[in-house]
């Protein structure tokens, strides 16, 4: 039997793997490139334009079309495109990562600029709800803000790492993401005060992109902080020196699951997290990990927890690679998005959703 033919659309661009949604559109195309046959595109607003109306002439020969929408808004070309699919019945799934626009302390919705990229956003997510077959969301949370007969659930994946070595570690912490007060950065650093003063020789390699970073300023001299800039493929050193990972985002309330989770445990890393949304029911669930209040005392409590008992980090460490094992990978993920594309009917939703919660 032949395989399925995809059309993959991502919304960034690939030049340099240096953030989430950028990592999760590489590692899906890796999985549906040995599942079917794949074509992909993936570029900025204005990248996209010329290569998707190419496209145009050979749409008839997809068996479905799957889009990573990017935070930003879709273009005028994005869209039709979708209405073009849904008007030759090409099964088009979209999967939505984020509603950043509707939670006031992400999004400063005062500046007129500000206010129209809202609603340029409201416009697109208007369309995707109108013209897709499917609409694919990280978590339950984010899917109750939208309005679709067919919600189905795509949280982040992960594929165990074959250089992954958690034999030796140093008394090391590793966190790689943005710098922000929402992500906790100067969370973090409080922390780390605090670890040192029990543990001296422990650091922190603190994986993010170039910057100013004015925000963790304060800490920048002191001789526990490794700052580093390094793209998601070249991580595998840095996670084989540290014992344990840290999550440290302050606001809860916002339901996301991210990829940095999964990252993080396919390399067999025990993760220590801040009660944030679906990041809890995971760790719960798999037991690979602590989940501890979002203040200094009870992350660096966290923290010296594992890095001081080393059986501690060992059953965490299994119990990273199971979760990873036990249909968390993106090529199950792939699979989820094949299956619910090309068969026309859906798992049940106990089946569907990963966290034993019913979606509506």
């Amino acid at each position: 039997m032949s395989r399925p033919r995809l059309l993959m659309l991502g919304g960034y661009p690939l030049d340099r793997l240096d953030a989430a949604p950028k990592v999760r559109i590489t590692r899906m195309r890796e999985a549906f490139e040995g599942l079917c046959d794949l074509t992909f595109l993936s570029d900025t607003r204005e990248g996209r334009r010329k290569p998707l109306l190419a496209l145009l002439p050979r749409i008839r020969q997809f068996d479905a079309v799957y889009v990573e929408a990017a935070t930003s808004t879709a273009t005028e070309t994005d869209l039709l495109f979708y209405s073009l699919c849904r008007r030759l019945g090409i099964p088009l799934g979209i999967y939505v990562r984020d509603a950043y626009p509707l939670y006031d302390y992400q999004y400063d919705a005062k500046p007129l600029k500000h206010r129209l990229l809202k609603l340029a956003w409201q416009v697109s997510i208007h369309w995707y709800q109108r013209e897709a077959s499917a609409l694919y969301f990280p978590t339950h949370g984010l899917s109750l803000h939208f309005h679709h007969p067919r919600k189905l659930l795509l949280p982040p994946g992960g594929r165990l790492h074959p250089g992954a070595d958690r034999s030796a570690p140093e008394a090391r912490i590793v966190y790689v993401g943005g710098v922000s007060q929402v992500l906790g950065s100067d969370l973090l650093m409080q922390a780390m005060e605090r670890v040192v003063e029990r543990l001296p020789e422990a650091k922190l390699s603190f994986i993010c992109a170039p910057g100013a970073h004015d925000l963790i300023a304060p800490w920048r001299d002191r001789p526990w902080l490794e700052l580093k800039h390094l793209e998601t493929d070249a991580l595998l050193p840095e996670m084989n020196r540290a014992a344990v990972a840290v999550i440290p985002f302050r606001q809860a309330d916002y339901p996301a699951l991210p990829v940095k989770l999964l990252d993080y445990l396919s390399y067999r890393m025990p993760v220590v997290a801040t009660p944030w949304s679906d990041v809890v029911a995971f760790i719960a669930k798999h037991h690979c990990g602590h989940v501890v209040e979002a203040s200094p005392e009870a992350v660096a409590d966290g923290l010296i927890r594992v890095l001081l008992d080393p059986e501690e980090a060992r059953r965490l460490s299994a119990a990273a690679g199971a979760a990873i094992a036990a249909g968390n990978s993106w090529d199950d993920r792939a699979r989820t998005v094949l299956e619910t594309l090309l068969s026309g009917s859906s798992r049940s939703a106990k089946e569907r959703h990963p966290f034993g919660e019913s979606p509506s």
